[in-house]
């Protein structure tokens, strides 16, 4: 099993580097045909950068993840086969408890993300309320009170670091208050269910109207 093992991975890593210089090259003669207006809005360290990073990771997925893959499906169904020939009735008996098993997986999992809300109306306001926070790497901690009504923008002016950026951040929800909290039409973040958050600002296209100046 290990030869086998290992013959499968070096020959997946050999067709997963064959395909990722087949991307590669037509990847960069796309680039090329280019319009000169694309390059204004791609840099050229950028799309280099961003290339050999995707590229990187699809190698791996194909060449080891597929493997992986392979290799776990075929020793639950050998493993299954081996339970039968063994002893069938206590094999029969065990995966009888296993759809069980995921039912209360699945309860569970419901359960966890029913202990927080969605906002059944549309968003009207977002309300700081003596926000307090501070990043791990740095030590002011800016302290913001603010709130911005449906339809309302917002001209956020500082000089930089000032924490123009952090309050957007705060509002998608990517980092948490030290002290206070934020609120949607009077409601808690903590209390909303993020996926729901998320859902609701990137697929629904929530405009931010906050202009950020230095």
């Amino acid at each position: 099993m290990l030869v086998c093992s290992y013959i499968s991975v070096t020959c997946n890593y050999y067709a997963a580097h064959s395909q990722i210089m087949s991307v590669r090259s037509k990847f960069f003669k796309s680039v090329l045909r280019q319009d000169m207006s694309w390059y204004d809005f791609n840099q050229s360290g950028e799309v280099a950068s961003r290339m050999n990073e995707d590229l990187s990771k699809m190698e791996d997925g194909l060449g080891e993840k597929v493997v992986i893959f392979v290799h776990f499906i075929v020793a639950f169904i050998g493993s299954i086969v081996q339970a039968f020939v063994k002893g069938w009735q206590l094999s029969l008996v065990c995966l009888t408890s296993l759809p069980v098993t995921f039912i209360v997986m699945g309860f569970v999992a419901v359960a966890t993300s029913k202990q927080r809300m969605n906002l059944n109306e549309p968003l009207t306001t977002i309300e700081f309320r003596y926000v307090e926070f501070q990043y791990p790497t740095r030590k002011e901690v800016p302290i913001l009170n603010l709130k911005i009504d449906r339809g309302q923008t917002v001209a956020l002016v500082g000089p930089s670091g000032c924490g123009k950026s952090t309050c957007i951040q705060l509002i998608q929800r990517y980092y948490v208050p030290q002290a206070s909290d934020l609120y949607f039409n009077g409601t808690n973040i903590k209390d909303i269910n993020i996926n729901w958050l998320y859902t609701y600002i990137l697929y629904r296209k929530v405009r931010l109207n906050c202009c950020c100046w230095s």
